[in-house]
């Protein structure tokens, strides 16, 4: 499976936080963050200085997703397992199956979930963005964390539960409950609806993040260091 690293990058984290208000808020950095001055006290203050403008881009990007969340290409959910990976409470991983669209279906758009994809996990494929912010809809932002390569299987890590009625794949990491139960044809059970729907990439803004909070011996750091002395 190619993964990104294990730990969950402290920029997921902030994202998790975000309630859907929170994401829909097109004010919601207004008078939070600072302008990057033109120069800076220290190199703590050099790196900080971008922390809140990366913040407030990563949640403008999702913010578009979502208002784009209709017209963005969607995957039905086959199977959902918890990863061996999985480490209660906080670290929650889970392997999902996808479901791929078999030719002459009439599909958006033939997604290919990436690593670093941020997506969102809900019972219905929305028309718009209402659809995800009504009573008893189930939604969630996840992270694509892992891909098996040549299967139908990503991983996600989540910060809070899906909920199995009864106790290939993409791990993903969600950031609130969500139900679901297999649906089982031959034993003529219905099953919940799941999907995954792409909101945006968060590649890029993550490297920027770990960047930002490097390690203060790191290469970047002493050449830093080198220009200011």
């Amino acid at each position: 499976m190619n993964e990104t690293e294990q730990n969950v990058p402290g920029l997921i984290d902030v994202v998790f936080s975000w309630s859907l208000a929170d994401i829909l808020n097109k004010e919601l950095f207004r008078d939070k963050v600072k302008q990057i001055p033109d120069t800076f006290l220290s190199t703590d203050h050099y790196f900080e200085s971008f922390i809140g403008p990366l913040i407030e881009e990563t949640q403008v990007d999702l913010l578009s997703g979502m208002t784009t969340a209709s017209q963005s290409p969607a995957l039905e959910v086959l199977d959902v397992k918890i990863s061996g990976r999985s480490k209660p409470p906080k670290g929650l991983y889970y392997n999902i199956l996808l479901k791929r669209a078999i030719e002459g279906e009439r599909i958006r758009e033939i997604y290919e979930p990436e690593v670093g994809d941020l997506i969102a996990l809900s019972n219905v494929s929305p028309k718009s963005i209402d659809d995800l912010n009504r009573p008893r809809r189930s939604f969630l932002i996840a992270f694509v964390q892992g891909k098996d390569e040549g299967s139908n299987t990503i991983t996600i890590p989540s910060s809070k539960p899906i909920l199995f009625k009864k106790t290939d794949r993409e791990t993903v990491l969600s950031s609130k409950p969500i139900p679901f139960e297999k649906q089982h044809k031959g034993k003529g059970e219905q099953g919940d609806n799941l999907f995954i729907v792409y909101l945006s990439n968060l590649t890029t803004n993550i490297r920027i993040w770990k960047a930002l909070n490097s390690d203060v011996e790191s290469a970047n750091l002493k050449i830093i260091r080198t220009a200011e002395s």
